[in-house]
């Protein structure tokens, strides 16, 4: 446990603030929670066996057993039929888009990622799975999908959420088995996430004719099975750990698998490869963690073919008859050669390893593939292990990183902290480290790992050369602009709306300009635009005043590195038509006189607008909390404001103050007196959870437990965390165990719990070494973290879909804003998440529209005043805030939360009323303070300066928005609209009129005034309510 002192010189010493992810601080009057516990390891496995997790893909270990020789290739595959796919999808594995989409590419590229089945849809989409998801897959006629693939119009795609399905097994029945005498011989490989499709990936990339599951979670591999032990279908009653709508055997019965032979056969005297050396392999996860075999006969030829064929880049033999494959490798571990003296099985004057110690061998030739793994690298002091630029994304992934770093011309990527890209030319090989310490799943794929806490996955994109230096510019990376005629240049797309205001797709691996215009002017529209290597834009009509360098433009495209795709809110603009454009500066719109959309009268700067609110999705009634930092509160007014705006109680942030139980118990008394709900959210960044702790946290729950204003799900007691996934209670370092003993405790004292702790594990972990807790609180979800786009409901459906899986439930984040301003002699936090397109609105709309999908969200926050995102009003007890947050009022967003409310908790909107709510920062994010007290915060460029406006009105109305100078008047419907106009310096204001009666005007004339030069840096919002 941290003391104060303690806390802030362990954050003085830290070298940046990048690590520091939405720490959360405790509002007392010094004390700031801005470390989050770094992700520790699971228990190691055994030695000998590995147990095939709930990633995605394929990455067993093979157990002992008969081996053959492997089939290489892609497996011929079976149709299913054209059946029915949905916006929550059929197939949840990984998915691309290509122009030359055909079956079979969808095929391969499914098989070698672990999958075994395959889906087209929408002509140009491809998505893999093991088992059908979301209750969707219900069979459709064949005329449902109509659309001809992009790659071969004699194939059939799919159609709009209608997939053509292929799998790569054919069930054959049910048989018996017996323990004396197995149906098949190899097994059994237990997988705590079993499908049908992973046993049947599982074993035909071993090779083998059959594969078989039985007991809900065992798929056992053969050349031949007793068909004289057919049985009864319903035998094989036990549904697969993976997937509850299929069956995997039962007991002693086993589901056969029929596994087509492949196309292509591979022998070890075919492959090449080279030697990197003898590695130590003591820990857990494996040096090479992907597939693995073991033979009696085993060499390194033998290990060679095994591994190639499924498309690994290193493998390595051990203890004489193991074979292990792998796509990343620990230079760290690498050891003397003498560590690896047992014979190979197969061949006694070769080496195989030894005990815990393994051959490594390049697969190929001695010339390398880029990019190339070199391990995981200590990155916490200054400079940086790679010190060129850095990009944060929300969907990071290993290939988006490297795709960025080579696309600027550099030798290195790295990844880090989950979501953290960094580039570089030089690399200290001497910060090498374990790779057990680069563990932290990345945010765009919980299959890979993303880095750790300030240690960095390192890459190679390209061979290094004795002259390379950290000083060389990325102005190499360079690449000449497509010639095309149809070519319009370089433009900036910084600002609201974009430069193209139509549809936007992405081509992750594949975009080049032709794509984009191919796709663009087949869609009607008459330019197309490419931007960030990998984003497809189109639109009728662009701002020509945005033309910019062609040389800043400078990303390659993903599909073609000869060419270039814009770059960081840059485009290059192009004609996909021969149809002349016209290109608008300012829109103007004639009003109508019953408008049933947004018109925009006029406007003399950048506008946005968006008519009408989400429909509520069907469901019971649902529960709104705010999070509550514990301090010296009016608990009773704070109360009464929340009640007002339908927030129905507090999860009080309880952290190791000594004074805070004393604060608790006031919070538990006023919210009884007013039918007001709290709940204990332990601050594991403050709290410890060693053996002596475990009476200590579980006694505050007991104290509270039956106490009227205790909130409850289900009726059992409800009780949250800010972290706590390493928390063991000293039950010998096993999380699992300890919070089993943590609910057992309570249990002991005939308290039930419903457990959502906060944790920042990998979706992965939720249906097993997390299976714990009985839902997760995804708190990033409130914010797109660390990314310039605006946030979108596909993190919610990742953990949706991981907590699902494994029977858990979900709590959604919701919050306004995120901004910190803290120094490095202080809580060292200094940087924004994006909190424009009207944050706060927009997340309630995507809650509303999901409610069928779970019955919990938090307001991140009610007072955290150092994070900017507080709703209710500022009190005393700041954590040295007032900086940013004096004279910030936020209490009119209580309001909006008032209008939404109803709609979350009970499906229905309230009657609407002329209101309306403005917000806005105090200066431009490019603005130069005149005595900035800290650095420019980090993420800055990913806001817009803009006066963001929410009004709803009983009927329709004239509305103008001002900010400064600029002005735009819309004629609005009824309802509620969106509206966002570009800041200038001087007041904000609006007035709205019906007819010739002046509904509303507002001015901030005395209370806030946008300016062009600040004295310090804020990045917080003024919020008003008039």
């Amino acid at each position: 446990m941290f003391t104060l002192n303690q806390l802030v010189l362990a954050l003085a010493g830290l070298a940046t603030v990048s690590h520091l992810v939405s720490a959360k601080q405790d509002t007392s009057n010094d004390h700031d929670h801005a470390i989050r516990a770094p992700k520790r390891g699971s228990n190691r496995a055994s030695k000998r066996t590995k147990e095939w997790g709930n990633s995605g893909g394929l990455a067993p270990a093979k157990r002992a057993g008969a081996v053959v020789e492997k089939r290489a290739g892609t497996p011929t595959w079976t149709s299913v039929g054209c059946v029915q796919d949905g916006s929550s999808r059929v197939l949840t594995g990984p998915s691309y888009t290509s122009s030359s989409m055909t079956v079979e590419s969808c095929q391969s590229y499914c098989y070698s990622n672990g999958y075994a089945l395959a889906g087209v849809e929408y002509g140009d989409e491809c998505h893999c799975g093991n088992a059908l998801s979301n209750g969707l897959g219900g069979s459709l006629s064949s005329s449902s999908c109509n659309m001809a693939c992009a790659g071969s119009s004699s194939e059939s795609c799919g159609g709009y959420y209608t997939m053509n399905l292929y799998r790569m097994y054919t069930p054959v029945g049910c048989i018996s088995d017996s323990s004396s005498s197995r149906s098949l011989s190899d097994g059994p490989n237990v997988i705590s996430g079993l499908t049908t499709g992973y046993c049947a990936q599982y074993c035909s990339k071993a090779g083998y004719a059959y594969a078989g599951t039985q007991y809900g979670d065992e798929c056992w591999c053969g050349n031949s099975y007793p068909t004289s032990r057919a049985v009864s279908s319903s035998s094989c009653n036990m549904a697969c750990a993976g997937d509850s709508t299929s069956t995997c055997g039962g007991y002693y019965y086993m589901n056969i698998l029929s596994l087509p032979t492949t196309t292509t056969t591979v022998s070890a005297a075919t492959t090449s490869y080279t030697s990197l050396g003898c590695y130590t392999d003591s820990g857990s996860p494996r040096l090479l963690t992907g597939a693995s075999t073991t033979s009696s006969s085993m060499t390194a030829a033998v290990c060679s073919s095994y591994c190639s064929a499924s498309g690994y880049k290193y493998f390595g033999t051990e203890y004489s008859t193991e074979c292990y494959c792998g796509n990343s490798l620990d230079s760290s571990k690498a050891t003397s050669s003498g560590t690896c003296s047992y014979a190979c099985g197969g061949d006694s004057s070769s080496k195989c390893g030894g005990y815990y110690a393994i051959s490594v061998y390049q697969a190929g030739s001695a010339s390398t593939s880029y990019p190339v793994s070199l391990g995981c690298y200590s990155d916490s002091s200054s400079p940086r292990t790679l010190t060129g630029p850095e990009q944060d994304q929300s969907g990071m992934t290993v290939s988006s990183c490297t795709s960025y770093c080579s696309g600027l011309g550099y030798t290195y990527a790295g990844v880090e902290y989950s979501y953290q890209c960094f580039c570089g030319n030089t690399l200290d090989s001497t910060k090498a480290i374990s790779s057990s310490s680069c563990n932290y799943a990345c945010q765009g794929s919980s299959s890979q790992t993303c880095g750790g806490f300030y240690a960095i996955g390192v890459y190679q994109l390209k061979a290094t050369s004795t002259t390379s230096s950290s000083s060389s510019s990325s102005a190499s990376a360079t690449a000449t602009a497509s010639s095309s005629a149809s070519s319009l240049g370089c433009y900036t797309d910084s600002g609201n709306p974009r430069l193209l205001s139509g549809p936007e797709k992405d081509y992750s691996g594949s975009l080049t300009p032709a794509i984009c215009q191919s796709y663009c002017g087949s869609a009607g529209y008459t330019y197309a635009g490419v931007e960030y290597g990998s984003q497809c834009w189109c639109g009728n009509s662009y701002d020509s005043t945005k033309k910019t360098s062609d040389s800043s433009c400078t990303y390659k495209c993903a599909g073609d590195s000869s060419k270039v795709c814009g770059g960081s809110y840059l485009l290059n603009l192009y004609k996909s038509t021969n149809v002349a454009a016209t290109t608008t500066a300012s829109p103007t719109v004639s009003p109508t006189s019953n408008p049933t959309s947004a018109s925009l009268v006029s406007s003399n700067a950048a506008v946005a607008s968006q008519v009408g609110v989400a429909s509520p999705a069907s469901g019971g009634t649902k529960a709104l909390y705010a999070h509550q930092m514990v301090g010296n509160a009016t608990w009773a007014s704070n109360i009464a404001q929340a009640q007002s705006a339908g927030i129905d109680g507090f999860a009080l942030n309880m952290g190791s103050d000594s004074w805070q139980p004393a604060r608790v118990a006031d919070a538990y008394a006023a919210a009884n007196a007013a039918g007001f709900k709290m709940f204990f959210s332990f601050d594991f960044t403050s709290l410890t959870c060693g053996s002596g702790d475990l009476g200590t946290i579980t006694g505050y729950v007991a104290q509270y437990a039956n106490n009227g204003a205790q909130a409850k799900y289900n009726g059992n007691v409800l009780v949250s965390t800010f972290s706590g996934d390493s928390c063991s209670w000293n039950a010998n370092g096993d999380v699992y165990t300890g919070w089993t003993n943590f609910r057992n405790t309570l249990k002991g004292q005939s308290i039930n719990i419903y457990l959502v702790p906060a944790i920042f594990s990998a979706t992965s972990t939720f249906g097993g070494v997390n299976s714990w807790m009985d839902a997760e609180f995804n708190w990033n979800s409130g914010w797109p973290v660390n990314t310039g786009s605006n946030l979108d409901f596909s993190g919610d459906t990742t953990y949706l879909n991981a907590l699902n899986a494994a029977g858990k439930g979900y709590m959604a984040a919701l919050s306004p804003a995120f901004f910190t301003y803290y120094g490095p002699s202080s809580y060292n936090k200094d940087w924004i998440y994006r909190s424009d397109n009207w944050l706060l609105a927009t997340r309630f709309e995507m809650l509303i529209a999901n409610r069928n999908k779970f019955d919990m969200v938090e307001i991140i926050s009610w007072n955290d005043y150092g994070e900017s995102h507080y709703v209710g009003p500022i009190g005393a007890d700041q954590p040295n805030s007032q900086g940013w947050t004096n004279g910030m009022p936020h209490t009119a967003w209580l309001s909006l939360i008032a209008y939404y409310a109803p709609a979350w908790k009970t499906g229905s909107y309230p009657s609407v009323t002329d209101q309306v709510w403005l917000w806005s920062r105090p200066h431009p994010k490019d603005a130069t303070p005149t005595h900035p007290t800290n650095a420019r915060p980090s993420n800055a460029d990913y806001t817009d300066d803009n006066l963001y406006v929410v009004v709803t009105l009983a009927s329709a109305a004239t509305v103008n928005i001002r900010s400064g100078s600029n002005s735009a008047t819309w004629s609005l419907p009824s309802g509620l609209s969106k509206l966002s106009l570009a800041s200038s310096p001087g007041t904000i204001g609006t007035t709205i009129t019906r007819g010739s009666t002046t509904v509303k005007n507002y001015d901030s004339t005395g209370t806030f005034t946008y300016v062009s030069q600040p004295s310090d840096y804020n990045f917080n919002y003024f919020v008003a309510n008039p």
